[in-house]
């Protein structure tokens, strides 16, 4: 349950330093044991104890209903020592909860190895992992000294408790109230149930973790979804769908940075923040410096995230905010600049993209997307297993089968974020020609992202961001006519020579 409350948080939740890698590895590692620890042998434990106080005070008012009377009379300090201990050990569980760096740093240098071996950085990573480490082991040393305190409370409460059961017990073999029988009867019962007490409060750190990992989990399970259950099935779609994509007012700043604002109103570019339109079947190429916003586009098309204000329509003023997210997706080829590939074969990721796919289909996707020719050659073709990540292809093999698995789709709307960014410039000519054919042969919405010009060349029309919208646009020799920054980034590239190189 927590795993798919993960899955279906907004993109603005994972970007929160309280939900990287290393922290969600945590809660749903350690954590999700410590709560099934909890809700486990530990609940029939409690049980079992339970049931031995309660037999232990019922054997001792059968023998001496005042023994017994006594016992119970000092069932209250047992109970307000326990809830003192359970108050200090749960606030001090909770403490150490917040801020898990070791996880973090731990996944950090482990996924960046090649970069950490490349700069000798493995004594500062080590290093910044032992200092992680620091404050939680003094946390540890300290709530050892804070749970020994306490349980040395508690078990004192208990003997004192045994103590005043004992005196009145002699007292009352001394009065020959009881006989010797009873007298011991009563008090072994008694004394079973005190140690059973004392186990509980013995077994109370491992309880306390266990209710902070619960909390933890919580957390988690019951934070905002970016689209609930009930959502995906009650909002609208649309009835044929054309791809008409456009952007009215839109203003946007990231959840984790609310004051860096992406696009905004600017006075110097006369603008009141994003204003974009593609028709159907129209390409549209987005270029500008970084952290203009480009991707942006995509994401917020995408939803992976929200306008701050303003909308993103489809088909005129059908807000996507207002569409079945799951239905949205659906329409929607997407490639990213560092697509994932799952563990599986070839075959089965290129089919995520359409899990009823034709063996015709599998091979047209992957020779439009110019992967068709690798694929023969690898030891199993098609059903050749893929590593974790696709540690086992190259960048360029990995990025081309995300193409063929966004192609099988055959989506109203391709968006293509930096997708040819990892191949050789023969692949990219060839994708790139092979996505223009695809495109003349079943026309559809296409929104490219892309760091070289030349990608974006043939695009039906071009958009230049920057200074919080639309700089420039216009086609691609529009654009180079009008000699503003799309032509200072063209000439910046180089790219006049290598066009007449082409």
């Amino acid at each position: 349950m927590a795993f798919s409350a993960i899955l279906k948080q907004s993109m603005g939740w994972f970007d929160d330093q309280d939900h990287t890698i290393g922290e969600l590895k945590t809660i749903l590692g350690a954590d999700a044991e410590s709560t099934m620890r909890l809700t486990g042998w530990q609940c029939g434990y409690r049980v079992r104890v339970f049931s031995s106080i309660c037999t232990g005070i019922i054997i001792s008012l059968i023998f001496s209903w005042k023994i017994g009377l006594t016992a119970l009379a000092c069932f209250p300090l047992i109970m307000v020592a326990s809830v003192v201990q359970a108050c200090l050990l749960r606030r001090k569980y909770v403490a150490e909860s917040e801020g898990l760096t070791p996880p973090t740093i731990l996944e950090q240098g482990l996924r960046g190895i090649t970069s950490v071996q490349a700069y000798n950085l493995e004594p500062k990573v080590s290093d910044d992992y032992d200092d992680a480490l620091g404050p939680e082991s003094k946390s540890k040393i300290k709530q050892g000294a804070i749970a020994g305190l306490v349980y040395g409370f508690t078990q004192g409460v208990v003997f004192l408790s045994f103590g005043i059961v004992f005196y009145v017990g002699t007292h009352l073999l001394v009065e020959v109230q009881i006989n010797f029988l009873q007298f011991f009867t009563a008090l072994l019962s008694i004394m079973f149930g005190a140690i059973g007490a004392s186990q509980v409060s013995a077994n109370f750190s491992a309880q306390q973790e266990g209710w902070a990992s619960v909390a933890r989990l919580l957390s988690v399970m019951e934070g905002p979804e970016d689209d609930p259950d009930d959502t995906r099935s009650t909002a609208s779609t649309i009835v044929d769908l054309q791809g008409d994509v456009s952007f009215e007012h839109g203003q946007f700043s990231y959840p984790t940075r609310p004051d860096n604002m992406i696009f905004y109103p600017s006075p110097s570019n006369n603008n009141d923040g994003l204003n974009l339109s593609v028709k159907a079947k129209e390409s549209l190429g987005l270029v500008g410096r970084s952290g203009s916003g480009k991707s942006t586009v995509l994401q917020m098309v995408l939803r992976f995230y929200k306008l701050t204000s303003g909308s993103c329509n489809l088909d005129g003023g059908n807000n996507i905010q207002n569409l079945n997210i799951k239905w949205l997706r659906q329409q929607i080829g997407y490639v990213g600049q560092m697509p994932t590939l799952f563990t599986g074969t070839v075959r089965e990721n290129i089919m995520l993209g359409k899990p009823e796919a034709t063996e015709e289909e599998i091979a047209t996707a992957a020779k439009a997307a110019h992967a068709h020719g690798f694929i023969s050659f690898l030891s199993n073709g098609y059903e050749t297993d893929i590593c974790t990540g696709g540690g086992n292809l190259s960048g360029g093999q990995t990025q081309r089968i995300a193409i063929a698995r966004a192609i099988i789709r055959n989506p109203k709307i391709m968006v293509l974020d930096e997708a040819t960014a990892a191949l050789d410039n023969e692949s990219e000519e060839k994708v790139q020609a092979a996505l223009a054919s695809l495109q003349e042969k079943h026309p559809r919405t296409t929104l490219v992202v892309a760091h070289r010009l030349l990608t974006v060349k043939n695009c039906t029309i071009i958009a230049f961001l920057g200074d919080g919208g639309v700089l420039e646009i216009g086609t691609f020799d529009e654009l180079v006519c009008k000699k503003g920054d799309f032509y200072k980034l063209w000439k910046m590239q180089g790219a006049e020579d290598e066009l007449k190189a082409h």
